[in-house]
């Protein structure tokens, strides 16, 4: 069994009910604090659903011991809920590690260019749909046309880098790149990250324009960069009391 797998205990209430070990493989894309036990659960449900038959079953759990068989058919019962919520989960804000990249210099972007690194912008551009409220993702994968980056923790290390963000771009009629989108997971906003991360993308695009949505946050920073109207059209004017304080 590989650190990527998971053993649970699922014990039959029936005497003639062998204890039964199932080993549940899953593929980790949670880091730093994230409850994991609710998504393995909820896979378990589908188990005991499925192969099991849904009477006379219960969870052994060798941290909160036997429960009775109500209470864990109605657990189970949520866990398989749990599973409508879609993964990532719509309530989650994750960070993503990148197992397959090597940590080893002081980048805090990457460009996007394996199938894996690209759903990984794709996942962002989710939790960009979530908060913003935004009608559908900004970035899809498949999209030949669409570029991705993703933004790298500097909070969380490891000998791999952990992705906390992403960003989308495209070419404008004109020819020039186009800033579409970004997210930043919350653990890495107010601090350095979004301005270092800006410092790469300029080198990377040059004066790209950026597209809104702008969220308060966001309109805090470009006015703090000093963006000019040209590269940010729609950015509002700034109030007189100095707009949002908010920052990325």
């Amino acid at each position: 069994m590989t650190d990527q797998e998971m053993l649970y205990l699922l014990h039959h209430d029936d005497a003639a009910g062998p204890m039964t070990a199932v080993a549940v493989r899953r593929f980790d894309i949670l880091a730093g604090g994230a409850d994991t036990d609710l998504l393995t659960f909820g896979i378990i449900a589908d188990v005991v659903f499925s192969q099991f038959g849904a009477e006379s079953r219960s969870v052994h759990d060798p941290e909160a011991g036997h429960r009775d068989a109500g209470n864990d058919m109605r657990l189970l019962q949520r866990q398989q809920e749990l599973t409508q919520f879609g993964w990532p989960r719509r309530f989650d804000m994750i960070m993503i590690p990148l197992l397959d990249e090597d940590e080893g210099d002081s980048r805090v972007v990457l460009e996007a260019t394996s199938v894996q690194n690209r759903y990984a912008v794709e996942q962002f551009a989710h939790q960009f749909r979530r908060e913003t409220r935004y009608d559908f993702a900004p970035f899809n994968a498949t999209d030949e046309d669409a570029h991705g980056v993703l933004l790298l923790a500097r909070r969380f290390r490891a000998t791999f880098p952990i992705a906390a963000g992403a960003a989308g771009f495209t070419v404008d009629d004109d020819g020039e790149w186009c800033m579409n989108w970004i997210w930043v997971h919350p653990y890495e906003r107010g601090d350095e990250l979004i301005d270092r991360a800006w410092d790469e993308l300029e080198v990377r695009y040059g004066q790209f324009r950026i597209e809104p949505p702008y969220s308060p946050a966001m309109e805090s920073f470009l006015r703090r960069r000093a963006i000019t109207p040209d590269r940010a059209p729609h950015l509002p004017e700034m109030s007189r009391q100095g707009g949002q304080q908010t920052t990325l």
